[in-house]
């Protein structure tokens, strides 16, 4: 086997928000034991989707490009140019994007460094705290113990969603767009 100094992994370690003990991650994903299932709060997964979400309406939506493209431009990647020129002339940095190209037909949601950071800022700020009452940092995880003993809701008063949960694989499965617009349709609109 071959290994890289260069190459590092690292396994996120979560906490219960209660009583603090570690929760393995791993184990919960595939025991059958529900002493061993972890819950998130629904409120950290829309804060996730608020900070990291591409979608592109909105004060908070990430900037959206398109363009036709010939099958020569494509094979020569023309869109990564107009993609790069795009972002230089914003003086921007991109964090991620999502594209869709079909027959040479590109749609691209480009999310930056720059927005993650303002939408951080908004929620540091507390400028919406009515959509975000308890925001925090570190994402808010439940040992099984400590969900059952509050009754499946957060002290934020959101409700605690089980990892690999078919509710947790329905919201995580979401499109962005559509997440916001169910969930968080206010911010969503705000221009």
């Amino acid at each position: 086997m071959n290994c890289s100094t260069d190459i590092k992994t690292q396994e996120e370690v979560v906490y219960c928000h209660i009583c603090d003990r570690e929760l393995d991650l791993i184990n919960a994903a595939i025991s059958q034991d529900q002493v061993d299932s972890i819950y998130i709060c629904f409120g950290t997964i829309k804060q996730k989707i608020f900070v990291y979400g591409k979608y592109s309406r909105g004060l908070y939506g990430a900037p959206a490009l398109s363009g036709q493209y010939t099958k020569a431009e494509c094979e020569s990647k023309a869109c990564e140019k107009d993609i790069t020129d795009f972002l230089e002339g914003r003086n921007e940095t991109e964090y991620s994007r999502l594209i869709d190209c079909h027959r040479g037909k590109m749609e691209c949601s480009i999310l930056t460094a720059e927005l993650v950071e303002k939408r951080k800022q908004a929620l540091l700020d507390g400028r919406h705290a009515n959509h975000f009452p308890d925001y925090t940092r570190k994402r808010k995880y439940f040992c099984r113990h400590d969900a059952e003993e509050m009754n499946f809701t957060c002290t934020c008063g959101k409700e605690l969603i089980q990892l690999n949960s078919d509710r947790y694989r329905e919201l995580m499965g979401m499109e962005d767009t559509e997440f916001m617009e169910t969930y968080l349709p206010a911010l969503l609109n705000l221009k």
